[in-house]
Order: C-alpha cells, then sequence, then structure tokens
C-alpha cells in the first residue's frame, strides 16, 4: 500500500527505525535528501542534502539512537533524532568514496569503494576518525594476481567479522588491543561479491550474490544456495552491475 505521498524525485531507499524510546521513524532517501512520514505526509529532514545518481545505493547503520548512512556519494553522514526530528549532517573528517558503512566493536567500520581499505572510527564517537583508537587496514593480497577491492564488512559475533571483498573472504577479529583492535586473516579466494547492496547478515554468517550464483558462508563453510536460479543470476549480471553498484 501506498504509504504518504508520492516522491517527486526517484526513490533510493526506505526504513523505519524504532528508537530506545519507543518512538518509531519511517524513513526514506531520495537522490537529493531524507525525508520521514509525519502525520501522512512525507516532510524534508533537517540538515545536509546531496545530489547523487538515481542507481546509487545507501547503506545504513545503527549507532544508538541515531544512523550513520552513505548514499553514493562517497562521503558519510549521520541522523540525530534528539530534537525530535530528524537532523541530517555530514561527517567531515571520514574517509572518502565510501560505498558501505556498518557497526562493530562500538565503532564505525567503512568500506572504501574501489580500493582494498578498510577504515573504523574511534571507539564511541563515529565522528572521530583521526585520534587513538581508529585506523584503517589496507588489504592488498589479491588472489591469482586478479584484482579484489573492498565491498563490504558484515559483523558476525562481537568478536568478529566478515570482510567481503570482489574476490576474497576474510574474517576480522578484535585484538583486545586498543590502538590496533582488529586483525585481518584470509578465510577464502575465488569467491566474493563486487554489489555492497546484495550483501546481506545471516544469523550464523553471510550471503551475498557472487559471480555467477548467490553465496553463504558460515562457520561451517560456503554453500552456493542459487543453484536453482544460477542461470537466471549469470544472465542478469548486467542488470546487477546497474542497479547494485554505486553509479556516481
Amino acid at each position: 500500500a501506498l504509504v504518504g505521498s508520492q516522491s517527486g524525485k526517484r526513490l533510493l531507499y526506505a526504513l523505519a527505525v524504532k528508537l530506545a524510546t519507543g518512538k518509531t521513524w519511517v524513513l526514506r532517501w531520495t537522490t537529493e535528501r531524507l525525508e520521514y512520514l509525519q502525520a501522512g505526509v512525507w516532510t524534508p529532514a533537517n540538515g545536509d542534502t546531496w545530489a547523487t545518481s538515481e542507481t546509487s545505493q545507501v547503506s545504513v547503520t545503527g549507532w544508538a539512537d541515531q544512523l550513520v548512512f552513505t548514499v553514493g556519494t562517497g562521503y558519510m553522514l549521520s541522523v540525530d533524532f534528539s530534537l525530535n526530528y530528524p537532523v541530517v549532517s555530514t561527517i567531515t573528517n571520514g574517509p572518502q568514496n565510501v560505498g558501505h558503512v556498518t557497526t562493530f566493536a562500538r565503532r564505525i567500520i567503512a568500506s572504501v569503494r574501489e580500493s582494498s581499505l578498510v577504515y573504523w572510527s574511534v571507539a564511541n564517537d563515529f565522528t572521530d576518525w583521526s585520534g587513538l583508537g581508529s585506523g584503517f587496514e589496507d588489504l592488498k593480497a589479491a588472489p591469482g594476481r586478479s584484482v579484489d577491492q573492498q565491498t563490504a564488512v558484515v559483523p558476525i559475533t562481537d568478536e568478529y567479522a566478515y570482510c567481503v571483498r570482489t574476490n576474497s573472504v576474510w574474517q576480522m577479529t578484535l585484538t583486545g588491543d586498543f590502538d590496533a583492535p582488529f586483525r585481518f586473516s584470509q578465510l577464502y579466494t575465488g569467491i566474493g561479491s563486487e554489489y555492497p547492496g546484495s550483501v546481506a547478515q545471516l544469523r550464523q554468517g553471510v550471503a551475498f550474490i557472487s559471480r555467477d550464483n548467490i553465496v553463504a558462508i558460515t562457520p561451517q563453510g560456503i554453500d552456493e544456495i542459487g543453484q536453482a536460479i544460477r542461470e537466471e543470476v549469470r544472465v542478469d549480471k548486467q542488470f546487477l552491475r546497474e542497479y547494485l553498484v554505486n553509479a556516481t
């Protein structure tokens, strides 16, 4: 059913967020701004706006009663609800060209598009990307001499996450060292995803669209769960490139 009025701009993403206060906010992202549903009417959020393409992907993660997201522009933004209406602010000192964000180990983790870089913020402060405890990892190891770029990070437990790249999957594990909080180890080569919008968290693992299948990875191993539609996945590769990869 239609919720609220139609948008004059192309919609990219929609989400209902329930805060610790019990209040639920219904949000939608367009190619120009964030809007929220108020008394049946879509209202522009206060604060920063953007200009992005109709095929851009929105990646959103929670941070207490706030949100952090990227919308295809390459920079990160936050949404604060403390004034009883959403306010959007640009995170000015974070990494650039970010294609995916997640929350892990009390930090925001940012995957940089078309690179091998994973960045993380200071613990308990997503606005600080240069202080003690912040940092980055440049996973330059490329299996089989092929291009291997960063796609997404997905937390599995409170101790480790899976780092999905275009041609490999790594494990990102807490070290207990405040200044160097993560250790990266390669789990699988020759498998991965170039589509951050397809990467989904499972109860005990991660699933994503690979080159020609849909793959689930858990601590028990790899499961190609898309066999029944494998030919369709293969045929629609161009569609996936256009609509699941950021186009900026």
